[in-house]
């Protein structure tokens, strides 16, 4: 029986104008310009930095559900178990049907949306959260995110499969 092996990848650019300067923030980019986002102006997206964040969020999810991110607090329930592989399809189907829409004004593509498909899909916000914070490498005192681990394995495949753009 022939398997075949699915994972996401998310593809960031470097801004050119990196590293920011004190104080300051790149548009459409986390981490003073390191990891950069395209706005989806077709979908309804107008921040570059809410599609990093999602882009994060869901690739925990992904490693949450084939049990690559570990936690002390949480941990998969039966329900969840059962539904290990489907997870992450699960949430990305609802998360478009519910979150993306066309227009600015019923755009809903935030945090408090994912939750929501979070709640539907039956996983645990707080252990996403947990997967997403501590993703970072660290925070600096005026809350910009620096470096990510989960960017940093993302940049390092797209170098690895000469990736140069999204599909």
């Amino acid at each position: 029986m022939n398997n075949t092996t699915f994972s996401p990848h998310y593809v960031t650019y470097k801004s050119l104008e990196y590293p920011a300067a004190e104080n300051s923030q790149i548009p459409n980019c986390i981490g003073k310009g390191l990891y950069c986002a395209l706005p989806r102006y077709d979908i309804g997206i107008f921040n570059g930095q809410n599609i990093i964040i999602e882009n994060i969020r869901q690739k925990c999810i992904f490693n949450i559900a084939k049990n690559q991110y570990k936690s002390t607090k949480y941990k998969l329930t039966e329900e969840n178990l059962k539904e290990r592989n489907h997870i992450y399809f699960n949430y990305m189907t609802n998360f478009k049907e519910i979150c993306i829409n066309k227009t600015e004004t019923e755009n809903k593509f935030d945090t408090d949306c994912a939750n929501k498909v979070l709640e539907i899909i039956g996983l645990n916000t707080d252990f996403v959260e947990e997967c997403l914070h501590t993703s970072y490498n660290s925070v600096d005192e005026t809350n910009k995110l620096n470096t990510n681990k989960i960017l940093e394995e993302e940049n390092s495949a797209k170098s690895l499969y000469k990736i140069k753009i999204m599909p």
